[in-house]
């Protein structure tokens, strides 16, 4: 276990690099992400806008008059914000991975040898291999950390795994 003065060092650099290189790199890109949010408020209120402006033509289009049909017609209104809200998700994964570009490096160097990576990860076949998870149908990586602790080498992987069923009657 670690002592005191040795926990107390690793916060000092911990802070002098969150200082003087984190911060430092996200502010580079404080301007593009004020653009990016703006960018993504116009996309959602067009969406919006353009699902009102739709309800009416889908409604006389479709003639709802149960209940099934009144859901329907809501949902058709609804596809030109799902559209936007769609395009809004990309614009915030490719600049929160942008982000993540520019400050993991910088974090994983507080800790040693620790590597980030966000690369397709391998070592699932041992797992699979050993059958300690269920079966899954696609397994999606995001962050992927490789390092060393004290003479032992591992990895954290964060990954979501999703399972479809499907059913036949």
């Amino acid at each position: 276990m670690a002592n005191i003065s040795e926990f107390n060092k690793f916060k000092k650099q911990f802070i002098e690099k969150y200082e003087n290189v984190i911060t430092q790199r996200v502010m580079r890109l404080e301007d593009e992400r004020k653009k990016q949010l703006e960018k993504t408020q116009h996309i959602n209120m067009i969406g919006i806008i353009l699902s009102v402006v739709a309800m009416p033509f889908v409604s006389t289009y479709m003639q709802p008059e149960e209940v099934k049909e009144i859901i329907s017609t809501l949902f058709v209104s609804c596809i030109p914000w799902l559209i936007a809200k769609t395009i809004m998700e990309n614009i915030y994964s490719k600049f929160g991975t942008k982000i993540k570009a520019l400050i993991m490096p910088a974090i994983c160097s507080c800790f040693g040898e620790l590597v980030w990576s966000q690369k397709e990860y391998d070592g699932f076949r041992i797992i699979d291999a050993a059958s300690f998870l269920p079966r899954y149908s696609i397994a999606d990586y995001d962050d992927i950390f490789k390092g060393t602790y004290k003479d032992t080498p591992f990895q954290i992987v964060e990954t979501k795994l999703e399972i479809f069923w499907i059913f036949v009657t």
